[in-house]
């Protein structure tokens, strides 16, 4: 059977829709409260009171108004923002910028008292100059990795006067600033005439900067006002900026793990020679961000080491191992999905070599011996072992067969593999068209998560390709074309002001079904600079 679903990538829609419920009992108030005037009036020019009043039809409440109300430019210090009665009054501590306008707000702030009913169209402008700005930037913020919209997110507007200081500039608090709505929309109205510089944020902490641990985007390069074309930012999450460490902690009578904030080569040395190298084991995490030190020396209390690294980190810790007792051999099997995976044991301790074999069965005949090899000192690996699909396996690891160096023997392990067949798994035909590549694509099939399932790398001198994902487990995915730029095979984030993440294509969600065939149309239009593409 043949299921054909065609998509032309870079176009994504997403839809929403409300229950709605009969009211129970009588007649509801569902108006909110409405404006009847304000002092000094909306649109005032020339402004130079430190106090606005908004004055209601009915008792009004504030509900969030930190986060809900935005004043832009922002005042040097914070207005005081109150309800009382009918009115919302905010009070400044004193004169605003000369020949500004500044723009008011109040998101869903206010309600009625009563019934919550909230007015959330409620916006003041003023100017403390002779006229109120009325240029505006507009655009959507999208995750880089997903295309989906990037709700919540601040929006930073500095106003640029000298080009070539944009780094020290964003250190600063912004001149303007906005709020991406539910579906990552944003708007930033009554601005000058001039030149801007826009950046995106998951502001958590409400200080208008960006730090380290937050999401962000940019627009690259200097936005000039007036400008009609609606802005796409893509957020990224930042690689840190320096290398830190963030964990070092003692796990047993034998081990020690450190960790740092973002994969780097460590190194790791005894302080002061103390010890001869063969009496510790230094084992890397496969993303290399962390260190395990494991004692080949039982007799070994306490230690000093230095760890050092090409970013330039050069840490001096000390264990005392005696603090702990020697946990238990522990074993855990990293199975497979598919023949091209790895079978895979990993320890918590050092291993000695595996002599003796695993066994495999099925419906309880064995059917072989297997061996696995040592491919670090706390791992084994089973070597290209082809499972036969639509067979569950058995695999059985006598006890004592796997031994620390400590002396601890694992006990019996046993675990079923299975690799789905044809009649429980289905095929994706994804078929590739582009005008252009300079760089090669990664096209990669994912979970509902967002989490790569399998991946397949084309060069650019293909224009067209049939790409076949072929055994996947019924579910929900998508597929993902990225333009690898910098070849490194995985999808880049980007650098604050320096790069962009690289450039994505995606598709929506589609379902496979066991025993179908599912077509899938990519279709690519190259644009050479990310931030104006605009899907058709």
């Amino acid at each position: 059977m043949r299921y054909h679903f065609c998509w032309i990538v870079i176009l994504i829609f997403i839809s929403s829709c409300a229950n709605k419920v009969s009211p129970t009992g009588g007649a509801k108030d569902e108006i909110p409260p409405q404006l009847l005037n304000a002092i000094p009036e909306n649109n005032s020019v020339n402004f130079n009171s430190l106090e606005i009043t908004l004055n209601f039809d009915e008792y009004v409440q504030l509900n969030d108004a930190s986060n809900q109300i935005l004043i832009s430019p922002i005042p040097a210090k914070a207005p005081l923002i109150k309800a009382y009665k009918k009115s919302v009054v905010i009070t400044f501590d004193s004169l605003l910028q000369a020949n500004t306008t500044y723009a008011i707000n109040f998101g869903r702030a206010i309600s009625d008292v009563h019934e919550g009913n909230v007015n959330d169209t409620i916006n003041y402008v003023f100017s403390t100059g002779d006229n109120i700005d009325s240029l505006f930037i507009k655009g959507i913020v999208k995750d880089a990795q997903t295309l989906k919209s990037s709700a919540k997110y601040s929006l930073l507007l500095y106003a640029i006067i000298d080009r070539s200081n944009l780094n020290e500039l964003i250190k600063e608090k912004p001149t303007c600033f906005g709020r991406t709505d539910d579906q990552g929309f944003f708007k930033i109205n009554n601005l000058k005439k001039g030149s801007y510089y826009l950046i995106a944020v998951d502001d958590k902490n409400n200080n208008y900067l960006v730090d380290e641990e937050e999401s962000t985007g940019f627009i690259s390069g200097v936005i000039d006002l007036p400008i009609n074309d609606d802005l796409n930012v893509y957020s990224f999450k930042q690689a840190p900026k320096d290398l830190r460490l963030v964990k070092n902690t003692l796990l047993d009578r034998t081990t020690a793990l450190v960790v740092y904030n973002r994969p780097s080569k460590l190194n790791c040395s005894d302080i002061g020679n103390k010890y001869a190298d063969k009496d510790f084991y230094f084992v890397s995490s496969s993303n290399g961000d962390s260190l395990t030190i494991s004692l080949r020396d039982t007799s070994i209390r306490e230690a000093q080491f230095n760890i050092t690294s090409e970013s330039g980190v050069n840490d001096t810790l000390q264990f005392s191992f005696e603090e702990k007792k020697l946990n238990n051999l522990s074993m855990e099997l990293k199975s497979i999905q598919s023949n091209s995976d790895t079978l895979r044991l990993v320890s918590n301790h050092p291993l000695i070599e595996m002599q003796k074999p695993a066994y495999l069965y099925r419906d309880t005949i064995l059917i072989d011996s297997i061996y696995f090899v040592q491919e670090k000192v706390n791992q084994y690996r089973l070597n290209n072992y082809q499972f036969a699909r639509g067979v569950r396996y058995q695999l059985f690891i006598p006890k004592g067969n796997i031994q620390d160096i400590y002396g601890n023997i694992a006990d019996t392990m046993q675990c079923y593999i299975s690799l789905s067949d044809r009649e429980h798994s289905g095929n994706i035909i994804a078929h590739l068209e582009y005008t252009s590549n300079n760089n090669p694509y990664l096209i990669q099939l994912l979970n509902s998560e967002f989490n790569v399932v399998s991946q397949q790398r084309i060069l650019k001198a293909v224009n067209t390709k049939e790409i076949l994902f072929d055994f996947a487990n019924p579910g929900k995915y998508y597929i993902r074309v990225v333009d690898d730029a910098d070849n490194n095979q995985q999808l880049s984030q980007g650098i604050l002001n320096k790069k962009q993440p690289e450039k994505v294509w995606i598709t929506e969600q589609f379902t496979v079904r066991a025993n179908w065939d599912l077509d899938v149309q990519l279709k690519l239009i190259k644009e050479y600079d990310r931030q104006l593409y605009e899907p058709n």
